[in-house]
């Protein structure tokens, strides 16, 4: 299952913390040893969000600038939308080629065409993923006539069934859908039954300093959404890969 971890005992977790730190810091010699984590672990756990069909930048540069930065970054995981587009279809498989997987966002995406671009990109994709921020009216989010949240709702449960019920695709991991603002989390109920992991957006303080405020929004954000998703999580777009049960932290590019 899926990091089942509640408010109450992140808590706590951050009282025993601070109490083991507090007390490393005056009583050295009592403190017990930590573990190690291999570095390899830790880039395996970073992955960051791409644009690869925005024209007009950048991103227009793929073989001679994107896809070599990604290679000497070491990055192993990116995330961008679905683009029913050849080009970008390619672009995943040369990725994918040099040992570097995608999460595909479908926003509506007929279930059908959910399946159909899953099962041509095989190999190259490591979950799907929800529609995208779809509280927010700038996306323009609909599902059968339906907006936010009924639509999204709807949505994620007839694209999680139909990745489970077919053989090709049923043991991708499907990956919740984000929010744009964390307290319309509740609007949407409990969707941990249309999902196998979590996903968080949550903005602390949107290019400010972080101050006592910001910090207790993103707090905030924390609780609304783990409600939605039964858990919690302490990061900025975080997503678990069941191929390696890691921790994603996705940071945009």
């Amino acid at each position: 299952m899926p990091c089942q971890f509640s408010l109450a005992s992140f808590s706590t977790l951050a009282t025993t913390t601070l109490t083991a730190l507090l007390f490393s810091s005056t009583n050295s010699g009592f403190a017990a040893p930590v573990p190690a984590l291999s570095a390899d672990s830790f880039v395996d756990s970073i992955g960051v969000n791409v644009h690869l069909t925005y024209g007009g930048t950048p991103y227009e540069r793929f073989e001679d600038l994107i896809k070599p930065k990604l290679k000497e970054l070491g990055i192993r995981h990116i995330r961008d939308g679905a683009y029913q587009e050849e080009d970008f279809f390619h672009k995943v498989k040369s990725l994918a080629a040099d040992g570097i997987k995608t999460t595909l966002i479908f926003s509506g995406n007929p279930p059908t065409e959910v399946i159909a671009t899953a099962k041509k990109l095989t190999g190259a994709i490591e979950a799907i993923e929800g529609p995208n921020e779809s509280d927010l009216e700038v996306f323009n989010f609909t599902h059968k006539g339906d907006k936010f949240p009924e639509g999204t709702r709807n949505y994620q449960k007839e694209m999680f069934a139909a990745v489970k019920n077919d053989t090709a695709t049923k043991n991708l991991p499907v990956v919740l859908p984000s929010m744009g603002w964390g307290e319309n989390a509740d609007k949407m109920g409990k969707l941990n039954s249309a999902g196998d992991y979590c996903n968080l957006h949550s903005y602390p303080n949107i290019g400010g300093q972080l101050r006592l405020a910001t910090t207790t929004r993103f707090l905030m954000n924390l609780e609304y959404q783990s409600r939605q998703q039964g858990s919690i999580y302490l990061a900025c777009y975080l997503v678990t890969s069941s191929a390696t049960s890691l921790r994603l932290i996705f940071t945009n590019w």
